[in-house]
């Protein structure tokens, strides 16, 4: 979605835009609702590298710059979740 000009480069990185997850999973919906908050987090890997699945593997590799890791299930999803831009529905990452 178009970020608001507050929106920090730490955030957007050099786009002009701000990539939001509307999650189904109940544990995270819970977490948002009770903070009155959305979340702020990134994908479980470095750039170019594969997605972490595990999460001792997650502990492992971002031990210094994680503050708690929710160690549940992820419901059955065995891939990286998709990306569309919200203005013109083009499919980012499939």
């Amino acid at each position: 979605i178009p970020a608001l000009p507050k929106v920090g480069p730490e955030l957007i990185g050099q786009h002009t835009t701000l990539a939001v997850r509307v999650s189904a999973f109940e544990t995270l919906r819970t977490l948002c609702a009770t903070a009155q908050s959305a979340l702020l987090s990134s994908s479980a890997n470095y750039q170019g590298q594969e997605p972490l699945t595990a999460a001792a593997d997650v502990a492992n590799v971002f031990a210094d710059k994680i503050d708690y890791i929710i160690d549940l299930p992820i419901q059955g999803l065995d891939k990286t979740s998709s990306i569309t831009d919200a203005i013109t529905l083009h499919t980012i990452r499939p």
